[in-house]
């Protein structure tokens, strides 16, 4: 699974893009470095771009342990955008765990960034 993250440090907004097969070891493997890299901010909105996902290679186990371990803080939003039924049943499980912070799924990008973008001036909405 080529896996993508993009730190937008001026909007305060984390962009994560994934596609193919999503499989464990990779998925625990961009979660791990996400932890640990210095530009990481809990309070960061986070985009998920899940639509060219094909496939899970994982149980939801897994997932759940993401939503339960989950370092984003109380007031963070973080969207998830898919396009298939079995990457919107893994993202209901993540959401379901995740505890801190607010997590929506959505199947179109525009309801996904405008929810995301809610309440916060033009300039840092993400596009």
């Amino acid at each position: 699974m080529p896996w993508s993250t993009t730190f937008d440090l001026e909007r305060g907004a984390i962009v994560f893009v994934a596609t193919g097969v999503i499989t464990a070891d990779e998925l625990n493997e961009a979660v791990r470095t996400l932890y640990n890299d210095k530009r990481f901010n809990p309070d960061f909105r986070a985009f998920l771009d899940l639509e060219k996902a094909t496939g899970w290679r994982m149980s939801t186990s897994v997932v759940m342990d993401l939503g339960i371990n989950r370092r984003f803080s109380r007031e963070s939003r973080t969207a998830l955008l898919v396009s298939t039924a079995s990457t919107y049943g893994m993202s209901r499980v993540f959401k379901t765990f995740a505890k801190k912070g607010w997590v929506q799924i959505f199947i179109d990008r525009v309801s996904a960034l405008a929810w995301l973008n809610e309440g916060l001036p033009p300039e840092k909405a993400l596009s």
